[in-house]
């Protein structure tokens, strides 16, 4: 299937795509700039794939043929929906499908796409808990993935135990995602902080997720984003505004200027004592 200037020329996006889904929902993302780029042409497997009748293809197929064509498109892209626990890592052939492109990823590259609905929903998740992205990714198990055939459940359960095995799987689906998750919310994290009504709560969350990836640097400018919107709603004297001092005092402490560090908590531990003194738990 190609979307572009009708013409017949060869696919350069592999569409990952998941039978539960609307077809609208798959074309949704294209509103977020993939049409944008020059002859554009993907590959849907709903039409080059009978869907009533399997092909009963082997695991060697699936390690070799699949693989093969994978790597000749060059880029594989996924839809995840609902973010906080998408349906295509529960499905043997989306994560064979991830699987093949990172292990050609100086070949191919793998991308990952939200639907417009699911990018709200994702920075509210973000937003509520510190925890929601590690929420997300420990659910991944791919020895429980079904395929709509149980041919082909079965030949990729083949391939994985022939080959890399599911938990070295597991491991590396997580690890991209997890990079992917940061990526996306550091992204978010800077749409935020360019809007002049931007939600404090939010950068500060999220600059506690790039503290413990290590992201010192993106942490202390969404912190100081934050703390411009805590003192304009809040003023310098508030508890909330303190807590952005007492944060960005770790951030400073971690990278090692521990001067810049004890400047921060002092004026994190001088508006405490202002605000509920000096007895307070």
């Amino acid at each position: 299937c190609c979307w572009s200037t009708p013409t017949r020329t060869r696919t350069n996006r592999y569409m990952g795509e998941c039978y539960d889904y609307a077809f609208q929902l798959q074309l949704s993302v294209f509103s977020q700039g993939l049409l944008s780029r020059p002859q554009v042409f993907f590959w849907f497997d709903v039409f080059s794939v009978n869907q009533h009748k399997g092909a009963n293809h082997t695991s060697d197929w699936w390690r070799t043929t699949f693989r093969q064509m994978i790597e000749a498109i060059g880029e594989v892209l996924l839809v995840l929906t609902p973010w906080h626990d998408p349906v295509p890592l529960k499905r043997s052939w989306c994560l064979w499908e991830m699987h093949s492109a990172l292990q050609a990823k100086d070949k191919v590259k793998l991308s990952i796409a939200l639907p417009p609905d699911q990018r709200g929903a994702f920075l509210a998740g973000v937003t509520k808990s510190l925890n929601a992205i590690t929420d997300a990714l420990v659910q991944i198990d791919a020895a429980k993935s079904k395929a709509g055939l149980q041919s082909d459940e079965d030949a990729i359960r083949e391939a994985v135990e022939q080959g890399v095995g599911f938990d070295a799987l597991n491991v590396e689906i997580k690890n991209h995602l997890r990079g992917w998750y940061m990526e996306t919310a550091q992204s978010l994290a800077r749409e935020e902080t360019a809007k002049e009504d931007g939600d404090g709560e939010m950068l500060y969350n999220l600059a506690a997720s790039l503290l413990e990836q290590g992201e010192h640097i993106k942490a202390l400018r969404t912190l100081e984003r934050c703390l411009e919107l805590r003192r304009a709603e809040y003023g310098e004297q508030h508890r909330l505004t303190a807590n952005v001092y007492s944060q960005m005092g770790i951030v400073f402490r971690n990278m090692g200027e521990h001067d810049k560090a004890l400047r921060m908590c002092e004026r994190a531990l001088k508006i405490e004592l202002a605000t509920v003194g000096e007895q307070h738990p």
